[in-house]
């Protein structure tokens, strides 16, 4: 972080460019002055929203502190482990707790402290989150031999078209899903934790601090269990972040989970641990590939029933339906077997 600080202080200090395609970025005098202009936007919305001053300055100031020491972060995670493996939920809890508690401290509280500390969060998960997904691009293109100007342009671009279209998808899928966002459809456990955490430091709603406690002290024992084991060398570990994340999913979401993780361990067992990754990867573009389309396909539900079209009747009965569906999960299986054995 701090040699990449060095080279931008450098980069507007000397202003020169460095001429080959494979290695030049955008300028630095172009990206400070995008910051600066991001930063009087987020201002400009934080006072929108919270309608004072001094609350604006603050929760500007720590929007930008917390966004720029998780780019780091981000950047450094998807470089060890990858994009899909980013903790972006664990970084806006932290972005939560951290504007929380600094709302408190300088006595902001009720509507404006909850919405302050939201943006905040909002603002610090799209940072990490956008900060990861640049950093894996530029790594494909340098593998493949890209721009990285040309690359860093069209990013920016993607960001802009992103926010045009997310919330009108975000909308369909509220009002036209049983339920909406946070329903049994889209149950968004992550936001509804967000939330809980804004409303207890707004002093909106009362803080479970005795539970806060203990899961601090569950996360210290089990950190000491994982310790344990490293130090003993043993294969089994006891990580913290995927405990974490498997006590506040939905039982739905973490049944697969499990599943899915039971099954890589069973197929990948016997294999030597330098191939895991060969082994698993057609199966993980393959499980990416469905998920996608079970996405899409609720985008296209949605959009129908914003349509009017509340049910598709093929007049079949129940029996045909139930047969149809049991042959069609048949046929993934197989499909699914068949595409993700790991070629020689």
């Amino acid at each position: 972080m701090v040699a990449a600080v060095d080279e931008l202080r450098k980069n507007l200090s000397s202003g020169a460019l460095v001429q080959h395609d494979l290695e030049c970025d955008i300028p630095s005098s172009a990206i400070l002055a995008i910051c600066l202009a991001c930063m009087a936007v987020l201002a400009f919305v934080n006072w929108r929203f919270t309608g004072g001053f001094g609350i604006t300055l603050l929760s500007t100031v720590v929007m930008i502190v917390m966004g720029f020491f998780f780019t780091a972060v981000a950047s450094y995670i998807v470089g060890l482990v990858g994009n899909s493996n980013s903790p972006v939920s664990g970084m806006t809890i932290t972005a939560v707790l951290v504007a929380g508690g600094m709302l408190w401290l300088f006595n902001y509280s009720g509507t404006e402290a909850m919405v302050a500390t939201l943006g905040i969060a909002a603002i610090v998960c799209c940072v990490a989150a956008t900060a990861g997904d640049v950093c894996n691009d530029l790594k494909t293109g340098s593998m493949v031999g890209a721009a990285p100007f040309r690359q860093q342009m069209m990013q920016i671009a993607g960001v802009c078209v992103a926010a045009f279209v997310m919330p009108p998808v975000l909308n369909l899928l509220h009002n036209n899903i049983e339920g909406g966002i946070g329903g049994r459809e889209l149950s968004a456990p992550q936001a509804s934790l967000f939330a809980s955490l804004a409303r207890g430091f707004s002093g909106e709603s009362e803080l479970p601090w005795n539970m806060i406690g203990y899961g601090v002290l569950v996360g210290i024992i089990i950190l000491a269990i994982d310790w344990y084991l490293k130090k003993n060398k043993y294969k089994f570990r006891a990580h913290l972040m995927p405990i974490a994340v498997g006590m506040y999913l939905p039982f739905g979401l973490a049944t697969p989970i499990l599943i899915g993780g039971i099954m890589a361990h069973l197929y990948s067992k016997d294999k030597p641990v330098a191939d895991h990754d060969r082994v698993l990867h057609r199966g993980m573009l393959f499980s990416s590939g469905v998920i996608a389309g079970e996405a899409l396909m609720s985008v296209g539900l949605a959009g129908l029933a914003a349509l009017g079209i509340q049910s598709l009747d093929l007049g079949l009965s129940t029996a045909a339906v139930t047969m149809l569906s049991v042959l069609t999960a048949i046929a993934i299986v197989i499909c699914f077997f068949r595409q993700t054995k790991p070629q020689q």
